[in-house]
């Protein structure tokens, strides 16, 4: 097992305990401490489980460089990821190790993950429709990244084979994720085996158009490697949304991230910030019915004190609910 940790001590307590509690005990766990200057050494050196091993760095070096380090120190065939702020199940490395072991083709798996907020409350779980096969996983990545880093097991060879995460910590996984599908199959493990948390600080208004470049560039460039080792048609072009799309908004379009942003910052009761990605989505997607939709609800939440939404949903539901006279 392999976290990254930088200024970590609110959630990093949580993280390890549940990896000690995992049902497969052969493991070896791997914490790198990127020059936090919180808490996060002194949680890490309260362990005494031999289990433990931890790396600091002298100076931050962000998170790609940490995992890349902690790839490297590894002594296992498989590195099992997860982040200073999530939970692994307790059957995650035993379902994950298995699979690997009888699927020799893959590299990567990864599995469905339920949304918790910061106190560690359920937001909303993955779709039971989300990508799992390797044929659906192969074609989902085609479009975007449907495997989320925090919930992968994966082979060590493979990652050290294709150079580890590219530095850029934007869209780094992705990138990853589709220098390994060259090579091998990538799946989901369909059952529920991480909880991801989400929370305010995760990205910035800047960060959310960055991301949207930078991973468009990144499928462009991989379809261009593909094509070169013969793996696609010489003609083959990356699927990126055109002009009409983008105007409506959908996913995998600079609209549809700002919209997917509103509805998660919405979920966390940050209204305010949900209705300025919203607006965001109106200037990018005019033709995104959704995003007006968005705007409108949470207007109402910035606006209105709770006591007058209550006032006006009394009033409402008074009103449909009146009998009409004789």
């Amino acid at each position: 097992m392999l976290i990254p940790a930088y200024n970590a001590a609110t959630h990093l307590r949580d993280a390890i305990d549940s990896i000690l509690r995992q049902s497969f005990t052969d493991f070896e766990l791997i914490v790198v401490d990127d020059a936090s200057v919180d808490g996060t050494s002194a949680i890490l050196a309260s362990y005494n489980d031999p289990r433990i091993r931890v790396h600091r760095f002298s100076k931050n070096s962000g998170v790609s460089a940490a995992r890349n380090m902690g790839i490297s120190l590894a002594l296992g065939e498989y590195i099992a990821l997860l982040d200073a702020d999530d939970i692994a199940y307790p059957k995650r490395l035993e379902l994950q190790v298995a699979y690997l072991d009888q699927h020799p083709d893959v590299a990567v798996v990864g599995s469905l993950v339920d949304y918790i907020d910061e106190k560690g409350h359920g937001l909303y779980r993955s779709s039971p429709n989300h990508p799992q096969t390797m044929e659906e996983v192969a074609n989902a990545l085609a479009w975007g990244c449907c495997i989320i880093n925090s919930a992968v097991t994966m082979r060590r060879d493979v990652v050290l084979k294709k150079g580890g995460y590219n530095g850029s910590d934007v869209a780094e996984d992705y990138d990853l994720w589709l220098k390994i599908s060259d090579d091998y199959q990538l799946v989901n493990f369909p059952e529920y085996l991480s909880a991801y948390r989400t929370h305010g600080q995760q990205a910035s208004f800047r960060k959310i158009r960055k991301m949207r470049r930078v991973t468009d560039i990144t499928k462009i460039n991989a379809f261009n490697r593909k094509k070169t080792l013969g793996l696609l048609p010489i003609d083959a072009q990356a699927p990126l949304p055109d002009y009409w799309a983008r105007l409506r908004g959908v996913s995998y379009t600079l609209g549809g991230d700002y919209l997917g942003w509103a509805k998660e910052y919405s979920s966390l009761h940050r209204h305010d910030l949900s209705l300025r990605l919203s607006l965001l989505t109106i200037v990018n997607a005019p033709f995104c019915l959704e995003a007006y939709r968005s705007a409108l609800v949470e207007l109402s939440y910035v606006v209105l004190s709770r006591r007058n939404r209550s006032i006006l949903a009394w009033q409402w539901s008074k009103f449909v609910n009146r009998k009409p006279r004789e």
